[in-house]
């Protein structure tokens, strides 16, 4: 088990340098559609949302969009801006 994740986490770091020489702007995409996918999932699991009530995908689809895209994630502001923001809404 540990020997196929070590050959599957090699062969991902080598299609992702391979993706990064050739196509600088693919990477870039694959990269916020990878953080979009990763943050959509983190936001549907259970402790996400509050007891009793499901996420839609599509909430979660559009927040996670909406925190990578518009609030500009690279910066300390923008990191911190959507913690804050979903928290406030929380009871």
């Amino acid at each position: 088990m540990v020997a196929r994740f070590t050959t599957w986490l090699w062969q991902a770091r080598t299609g992702v340098s391979r993706l990064a020489r050739s196509y600088p702007s693919h990477m870039i995409l694959t990269s916020y559609a990878g953080v979009i996918a990763c943050s959509t999932g983190l936001l549907m699991l259970p402790v996400a949302h509050r007891a009793g009530e499901d996420t839609e995908f599509v909430d979660a689809l559009f927040t996670a969009t909406s925190a990578v895209a518009v609030t500009g994630m690279w910066s300390r502001f923008g990191g911190v801006f959507p913690l804050i923001f979903c928290g406030s809404r929380s009871p």
